[in-house]
């Protein structure tokens, strides 16, 4: 240990280790402007710790800590907001509150509901809290001033711009921009059409079930549509299907229109 006279040097503990080697930086406090060194003499924060490459730098324990206390509580010391403190239990901030890791900028007056605490295991939030979480297990929420940004949820289903997803593995809230969209392993595609079992139903028969439904066979009305809302792979294969038709029906007329045409000719060279 040394630290003579006024304008003397740093304050240093040392020793040796097991082999004899001499430790110079086991702990350290310079005098310029109190800055702790542990494991180094020239620390550069006014707590720095200098850990072996694949050793634990630092351990906190504690016996007998209430499962709501802090376990680990790093403040900036002029006001009650900018700190982290997780608990032994995983959840963060003060008793009873919901989220494992919280990054938040102002004061927190979540209350939780019934005996479920659990609402994120990660959370960042930019607004005034106030009023009554909602009970759930979710992974990751991202929110603002009264509007769920992303979340996603303990069954690894994941909504934007909204928390109830509808058991669908991704729900969107608002409108999406995309330069490619692929749905993959779609069966039953309508190549079937042009088989020779498919039965083409007469034109006659697709006019008058126009007429009595007012949208074609084998494609939703307008108000199964607003209700239910339209699966895109499927709409596509019914797409594809009429196109197919379409087809078949504009090869079958040109067929009719060269028969016409010879029965034309014909007519034409009998008159001469």
């Amino acid at each position: 240990m040394e630290g003579t006279g006024n304008s003397g040097s740093d304050f240093t503990i040392w020793g040796y280790n097991n082999t004899g080697n001499y430790l110079y930086s086991a702990f350290t406090i310079q005098r310029s402007n109190s800055y702790v060194g542990i494991g180094t003499a020239a620390p550069t924060s006014k707590l720095h710790v200098n850990g072996v490459q694949g050793a634990v730098i630092g351990k906190f324990t504690q016996s007998n800590i209430p499962t709501s206390d802090g376990y680990l509580n790093i403040q900036n010391g002029t006001s009650a907001s900018g700190y982290f403190i997780p608990t032994i239990m995983g959840r963060a901030y003060v008793p009873g509150k919901p989220s494992g890791l919280y990054l938040i900028g102002e004061a927190d007056d979540f209350v939780p509901v019934g005996s479920d605490t659990s609402y994120a295991a990660v959370m960042v939030d930019g607004r005034t809290k106030t009023g009554t979480r909602p009970a759930n297990n979710n992974i990751f929420a991202v929110n603002t001033v009264g509007k769920n940004l992303l979340m996603v949820k303990a069954d690894g289903s994941v909504g934007i711009g909204t928390s109830d997803t509808k058991g669908y593995r991704l729900a969107v809230n608002g409108s999406g921009i995309f330069t490619k969209v692929k749905v993959k392993s779609y069966s039953n595609w309508p190549d079937y059409v042009f088989d020779e079992k498919f039965t083409l139903p007469s034109l006659e028969e697709v006019n008058q079930y126009i007429r009595k439904n007012k949208h074609l066979p084998d494609m939703p009305a307008a108000s199964e549509v607003e209700r239910e809302g339209i699966d895109l792979g499927e709409i596509n294969r019914r797409l594809v299907q009429k196109v197919e038709e379409q087809m078949l029906y504009i090869i079958q007329m040109n067929e009719d229109m060269q028969q016409l045409k010879e029965r034309i000719k014909s007519l034409e060279n009998r008159s001469k």
